[in-house]
């Protein structure tokens, strides 16, 4: 089943109740002068590498494996990971053909502080903006009981087989969505960042699916 994208321009966002979801409202761009304490964040690009994370955002936890439905993952024209909406025609030649398409990433948990480091590492809010998005979730190894979310997630909902949705920041760039070549320093941190992924979960499912590595990721990024 098709997912309509979450779009990044749209003034609100979907948050948990105890009645199911509300519409409050959000801005983009540097955080408020109060950030959260604690919240989520979808790493989809180089920092799915903890070693990176670990250095931008000591007090960084990797949580969970995610998947934000109705985008796709590319290279941009500044030559680093993007997320666009998908297209609802015909998919480029070598993209994914997958019944669950969209754009796999790594959930952290991140503090105030680790935000505020993010955002200088991102050039918020001149090259990416910030988004609170609803992403799929699967829990990774000593994420709690089978068929829970483990620590850090408070669920939105859930299909029955062991998934569950939160909201979770994420990083885009609005203005440069064309499809690019990588810089050439980017293609290890890219490299690095998907060998140390696939090491967080047991070795039988790797938290980034085989099939997304070699049909979308390896599209923009050689070994």
């Amino acid at each position: 089943m098709s997912s309509t994208p979450q779009q990044p321009t749209n003034p609100t966002t979907e948050t948990a109740t105890s009645s199911g979801t509300s519409t409050t409202p959000r801005t983009n761009g540097p955080p408020c002068s109060a950030p959260p304490a604690s919240r989520l964040y979808f790493a989809y690009g180089s920092n799915l590498s903890t070693t990176q994370m670990a250095s931008r955002c000591p007090d960084a936890r990797p949580l969970h494996l995610a998947r934000l439905p109705g985008w796709r993952f590319i290279i941009n024209t500044r030559g680093v990971a993007n997320i666009v909406p998908e297209d609802p025609g015909p998919a480029p030649a070598g993209s994914c053909d997958q019944e669950e398409g969209g754009v796999y990433g790594i959930l952290y948990e991140i503090g105030a502080e680790d935000e505020e480091s993010l955002d200088l590492c991102e050039g918020v809010p001149f090259v990416y903006e910030k988004v609170e998005m609803l992403v799929w979730v699967e829990p990774l190894k000593g994420g709690g009981a089978e068929g829970s979310v483990g620590d850090g997630i408070a669920a939105v909902s859930g299909d029955g087989e062991g998934l569950a949705r939160t909201v979770a920041l994420v990083y885009v760039d609005t203005r440069r969505t064309g499809e690019g070549r990588p810089r050439e320093e980017y293609i290890g941190r890219m490299n690095r960042g998907i060998e140390e992924a696939g090491n967080l979960g047991p070795a039988e499912r790797l938290p980034l699916p085989g099939w997304y590595v070699r049909d979308v990721m390896r599209r923009f990024i050689p070994v």
